[in-house]
């Protein structure tokens, strides 16, 4: 496929006690998984990866790390709109880097129903890196970008987030080697609502983690 996916990863916080999102080709092949935000680094482990939809569940497994009391944003249960301004937060460098784009296309590469296109300026970095909307809801996980189209960007809709989550709370194999997967809770309501986008960026990226994966 005439597709890039960024080489160096991201991930989203999906539930306060550590649950993270990002895609299932990030740490596909992976052994050891840490994870860095703002305020530190830790231990990950990969509890499922849906590789049709891209995506992976972590969970953080660090005694160092504490469990946020909630979570800013929501994830959005519908699609957007074609032409809908929308942004992203990641790392790209060192430091967090913002950008700003709109939904060109409902589909994703060639026609998937399951992704949407974004234009957007996409760094070597982004996949995994939240979508969010005006209203700061998550509305897909940027997954890849077409070679040789500037700005052409793909991501996974959040919809498939929720189909992911309730299919692996749901594998009873799953249930017994995480028990704490069956009180996961998705975020819904966004507190970003009505902020300006400086205050929304730095409510948000305590919750967005770097993903290192060997």
């Amino acid at each position: 496929r005439d597709l890039h996916s960024f080489p160096t990863r991201r991930s989203s916080d999906l539930d306060p006690a550590g649950y993270l999102i990002t895609n299932a080709h990030v740490v596909k092949n992976a052994t050891v998984v840490d994870v860095q935000n703002p305020i530190g680094e830790y231990r990950a482990r990969i509890i499922q990866l849906d590789r049709q939809a891209d995506l992976a569940l972590l969970k953080i497994d660090d005694t160092a790390y504490h469990a946020f009391s909630g979570l800013p944003y929501g994830i959005s249960k519908t699609d957007g709109d074609l032409g809908e301004d929308l942004f992203t937060l990641g790392y790209p460098r060192p430091e967090i880097v913002y950008n700003k784009g709109y939904m060109s296309a409902e589909t994703g590469f060639q026609g998937d129903t399951t992704a949407f296109q974004l234009t957007i300026a996409a760094n070597p970095g982004n996949s995994g890196t939240p979508v969010l909307n005006n209203e700061g809801e998550v509305v897909g996980i940027v997954s890849s970008s077409q070679q040789n189209a500037q700005g052409m960007v793909f991501a996974v809709r959040s919809r498939n987030i929720f189909q992911a989550v309730e299919e692996m709370k749901s594998d009873s194999t799953l249930q017994k080697t995480d028990s704490t997967l069956s009180h996961l809770k998705m975020p819904l309501t966004s507190s970003l609502k009505g902020m300006d986008r400086r205050q929304q960026i730095k409510r948000l990226k305590d919750y967005i983690f770097i993903v290192k994966s060997n």
